[in-house]
């Protein structure tokens, strides 16, 4: 009886991944930590959850779209307003702008796929130490200067922004950039999954 349900067409109607809408959590986190909702440090948690779901995915495929689903709910609530923007300056339909918002949020995701799964193939998250923490925030803040420059370039949103509610490390970026930042970003929120892999050493 269960093996006639499972191969019914109620079958496609199960529930949905835990793992993708973590992953679709972890993004909206993200968005919030920006303007106009300014609750920056769900941002970092944002980062430390996505690598914490990255350590217990269970392959490279489910991981690649775990990724795109944290990267597109992130980029499309972010610059949801672009919208509005299309549609009034550049005359075209809702459905039109709704669906070059999705491709654009889609596009900015992809950066942040091969961070994720070479770090994951590396073993970056198997165990935490401050090495392996350098190589995925030197490797996040790649990506991120790519973003802000391949095709023109998009940087309104690189996580380094979220200190500009911590003075003191904002005054670094005299130093090093947004670059800077960005690799400062990663490495707070790769010490965040640290503490949670203490907490959770098996997935909960």
């Amino acid at each position: 009886m269960k093996e006639k349900l499972k191969n019914s067409k109620f079958a496609l109607l199960k529930f949905p991944d835990p793992f993708y809408i973590c992953s679709f959590i972890a993004g909206l986190f993200l968005a919030l930590s920006f303007p106009k909702f300014n609750l920056w440090i769900t941002g970092f948690f944002s980062f430390s959850l996505m690598i914490f779901l990255c350590k217990f995915s269970e392959s490279l495929k489910k991981l690649f779209f775990g990724v795109l689903m944290f990267g597109v709910s992130y980029n499309f609530l972010l610059l949801y307003w672009l919208i509005y923007t299309i549609e009034k300056f550049g005359k075209l339909p809702f459905p039109i702008a709704f669906l070059l918002l999705f491709l654009l949020a889609f596009y900015l995701s992809l950066y942040y796929v091969p961070v994720f799964l070479c770090s994951k193939k590396l073993g970056l998250f198997d165990s935490s130490d401050l090495l392996k923490a350098i190589i995925f925030s030197l490797a996040f803040a790649g990506a991120e200067f790519l973003k802000s420059k391949l095709f023109t370039g998009f940087a309104w949103e690189s996580p380094g922004y979220l200190f500009i509610h911590i003075s003191p490390l904002l005054q670094t970026a005299s130093l090093w950039g947004i670059s800077g930042l960005n690799f400062l970003s990663a490495l707070l929120s790769y010490f965040i999954f640290f503490l949670l892999n203490i907490a959770f050493p098996s997935p909960p």
